[in-house]
């Protein structure tokens, strides 16, 4: 039952971080979640963050 109830927990995570992403962007907001420091402006993003976040 391990496996199961791991995926279903992980399924379950991903789907809820999909729906308040869009909750925010259907209010003219960006959600807080990091972005890949492969993208343009996605190391700027992450560090405003932590700031925000940590206080660091």
């Amino acid at each position: 039952m391990g496996a199961t109830s791991t995926i279903s927990a992980a399924f379950v995570t991903q789907t809820l971080s999909i729906l308040l992403a869009k909750k925010f962007y259907q209010n003219g907001l960006n959600p807080p979640i990091f972005k890949s420091s492969n993208i343009e402006g996605g190391d700027e993003w992450n560090r405003k963050l932590i700031t925000k976040f940590y206080g660091v």
